[in-house]
């Protein structure tokens, strides 16, 4: 479909291609897309690095989008690096295949670290009453991503313990009587005054950098301004676009208490692809006292399994997923009225994203191979991420007017403006080691055989 609108010159952010010739000359071109499939058994990598070594000694091809989860996506980004090749992974989320800094690898979907985040905001949200730590239990993969994945949980779970504890410490140091509570809380952190200065002594610099760092993460920033900006030398200097003038010292702290409780693990358990008996793992969810559950893989045959043996044991908790579990059809095998919340975080919008790529599939449908004409097409996370891809990559060669990978990927890099345009206002920019900067994530729960935005 995204194929088709970009060799027919159908939308106008990513339809049609320009290049320059070898004689100098604006030629028009086309995508020319050629399918690879292989068998991945989880056991080995064999089909993958067998498919990416075929592709990298056709010197024909000038990029590669695909391979679904992180196991089969690393080797594949490092054949594709070594051979000169631009890659354009739009799945899987592990760290490793962009913290290399490889100029040729880019991922259009978030890391793991950014999904983390966005799963404990979420469950923040869902949590908002309750007083003491939030319980979780998560139950990980042992492949990349599910490593990847209990690291980032374990990182997020402290560093929000921190800053409730820094909340909690910041709070008993107001002094209402010097501050009237009134000034907004970053001047507050940073003020020259003496009597100010004072109360932050039992803050040392590191907490109070953390704390600062942790507010800005956590949505009291202004656009534009990044974590990464903030240091000790610098925070006066930025103060006043972190906070706007009418967030007060005691709102500020309520507010962020609220948004961010603390969190405590109850129980971690690991499994692998392919088992089949989950008895160990449901005998100790059961005795771990947990509010959640956060199951960190993608939706497969083994954590189906899982699923439904989490129901069959009657544990009755709240459970937490990547965009990895967004196939509501398969869902339906597994959850009913009677079921476990099921909640997710992706960066794909049903009412957003959906109902544009449905009425251009209808659109185009008679243009497509007969293999890719369905009766009643209806786009998913998987339909979204694939289009996006191609739109992007479409854009880039089209702006750096060259087929050659390393022009493109140094174009993908070097946006103006907002960065790429893609489907209904989402904007794609892109940071030095080719990751997403700043996607935007939806909350969505599974109701009646669909995911629907909270």
């Amino acid at each position: 479909m995204a194929i088709s609108e970009v060799n027919l010159h159908l939308n106008e952010d990513c339809g049609g291609i320009s290049v320059i010739g070898s004689d100098g000359t604006l030629q028009q071109k086309k995508i020319k897309s050629h399918y690879y499939s292989y068998d991945m058994d989880h056991v080995t990598i064999d089909p993958v690095v067998d498919v990416a070594r075929k592709i990298s000694r056709d010197y024909s091809y000038g990029a590669v989008i695909g391979f679904y989860t992180s196991e089969e996506a690393y080797p594949a980004a490092l054949i594709f690096q070594e051979s000169g090749l631009l890659y354009l992974s739009p799945f899987s989320t592990s760290s490793r295949i962009t913290n290399h800094n490889w100029p040729l690898v880019f991922r259009t979907t978030p890391n793991v670290d950014m999904i983390m985040s966005a799963l404990f905001k979420g469950m923040s949200r869902l949590f908002l009453a309750q007083q003491e730590p939030i319980r979780l239990a998560f139950l990980y993969t042992n492949s990349i991503y599910g490593d990847d994945a209990k690291t980032a949980v374990n990182s997020h779970i402290a560093n929000k313990s921190r800053l409730y504890e820094l909340l909690r410490r910041t709070d008993a140091l107001i002094d209402n009587e010097v501050l009237d509570g009134d000034a907004p809380l970053l001047k507050w952190l940073v003020a020259d005054n003496d009597k100010q200065k004072s109360m932050l002594d039992e803050l040392d610099i590191s907490d109070k950098l953390f704390l600062i760092q942790a507010l800005a993460f956590y949505g009291f920033t202004q656009p534009g301004v990044s974590i990464h900006d903030l240091d000790i030398d610098s925070l006066q200097e930025i103060g006043h676009l972190l906070f706007d003038e009418s967030l007060t010292i005691n709102s500020t702290i309520d507010s962020l208490r609220v948004l961010n409780p603390p969190f405590d693990v109850a129980f971690s358990g690991r499994f692998k692809h392919g088992d089949s008996d989950f008895s160990a793992q449901i005998r100790d969810l059961s005795k771990a006292d947990a509010d959640a559950i956060i199951i960190l893989d993608y939706l497969n045959t083994t954590t189906i399994e899982l699923l439904k043996e989490i129901q069959e044991a009657g544990i009755k908790l709240p459970i937490f997923a990547d965009d990895g579990f967004e196939y509501p059809s398969i869902l339906k095998e597994v959850f009913d009225e009677n079921s476990n919340d099921m909640y997710l975080v992706s960066v794909y919008d049903d009412d957003k994203h959906g109902s544009i790529l449905n009425e251009k599939y209808n659109k185009l449908r008679d243009t497509l191979p007969a293999r890719y004409q369905v009766d009643n097409f209806d786009a998913s996370y998987q339909t979204y991420q694939t289009y996006q891809t191609i739109c992007l990559l479409a854009q880039a060669i089209h702006a750096s007017k060259s087929t050659d990978p390393f022009t493109i990927a140094s174009r993908i890099k070097n946006t103006s403006g907002n960065g790429w345009k893609m489907l209904n206002g989402t904007w794609f920019n892109f940071d030095d080691f080719g990751d997403l900067i700043e996607p935007e994530f939806v909350l969505k729960q599974y109701k009646n055989g669909k995911f629907e935005r909270i």
